[in-house]
């Protein structure tokens, strides 16, 4: 009786930690994509430099072939401010439950000459423009990720 007693409890020991590994397992992709910010490459630019930022993109159909958006707000300058024209996501990313890959985003600040697309900078009147930049993205279905916002402002120095 006592050897039965505890491989019942050594049975509902082991089923109570697998349902406990299981549940801390389970990953955290969701139908929603998701957005995590992974590098800047600087916060104080200049003309003509380049703006990178990487972005961590998870999705847990994989139907990220939608848009990406990106948004900048010019602190103390409102007419500054702007939504871009969204950027395509290519069709020939492959499909994948649990997707997830990085993102980089690049732009060259107020200069055609860049190895990057042009950024055109609004043109205030004083020395240093405070940029934040936001980014979401929608996927296949429609599903619009979280807005992310750099928590630190990007200064633009002419």
């Amino acid at each position: 009786m006592l050897k039965i007693k505890h491989s019942i409890l050594a049975f509902c020991s082991l089923a109570l930690g697998l349902v406990l590994l299981n549940s801390c397992s389970k990953d955290s992709y969701t139908t929603k994509p998701q957005l995590k910010l992974k590098s800047v490459n600087s916060y104080l630019l200049h003309q003509r430099d380049n703006l990178n930022v990487s972005l961590e993109v998870t999705d847990k159909e994989g139907d990220i072939q939608g848009e990406m958006f990106i948004a900048r707000s010019v602190k103390g300058y409102p007419q500054y401010d702007q939504t871009f024209t969204p950027f395509p996501i290519s069709a020939d990313i492959p499909s994948s439950s649990n997707f997830k890959a990085e993102v980089n985003i690049c732009f060259t600040i107020n200069s055609v000459e860049g190895n990057c697309p042009y950024y055109a900078g609004p043109v205030t009147p004083v020395g240093s423009d405070t940029t934040t930049f936001s980014f979401w993205i929608k996927d296949k279905a429609g599903n619009i990720s979280d807005t992310l916002v750099l928590e630190q402002p990007i200064i633009i120095e002419r």
